[in-house]
């Protein structure tokens, strides 16, 4: 049953966003669209990379933030999303696990005989 909820989800993402048009979010807003040009250009090896990425934060791999999924530590704040409503968890996470993605991703695209691979 969960899977057909996922597909008339991604159905119903995919008939909002193939609205838009091509420019979006427009001229108004330089930074937001250079950031939607970096995600759609680099969409396939976020998908390859985020399964990783997601294992790491669990385990918690990344010590410069203390990150898990269920637990945030930074500057001695900790966040515990585990108290969170999914409604607000599970977006959180997505975006951090995009963001980190996002960033290694474009790091290593600088690298010479690596951006070949990436793409």
């Amino acid at each position: 049953t969960n899977t057909i909820h996922l597909i008339f989800n991604l159905m119903a993402a995919f008939t909002l966003f193939a609205k838009r048009s091509h420019d979006w979010p427009g001229s108004r807003h330089p930074h937001m669209g250079r950031l939607v040009r970096a995600i759609s250009v680099n969409t396939l090896p976020i998908f390859f990379l985020h399964p990783i990425i997601l294992e790491a934060v669990n385990r918690g791999y990344f010590y410069v933030f203390k990150i898990s999924i269920t637990n945030i530590s930074f500057l001695g704040f900790n966040l515990t999303l585990s108290y969170l409503n999914p409604i607000v968890e599970i977006p959180l996470a997505a975006l951090v696990t995009l963001f980190i993605c996002l960033g290694l991703i474009l790091a290593l695209k600088k690298v010479p005989y690596v951006n070949k691979l990436i793409g």
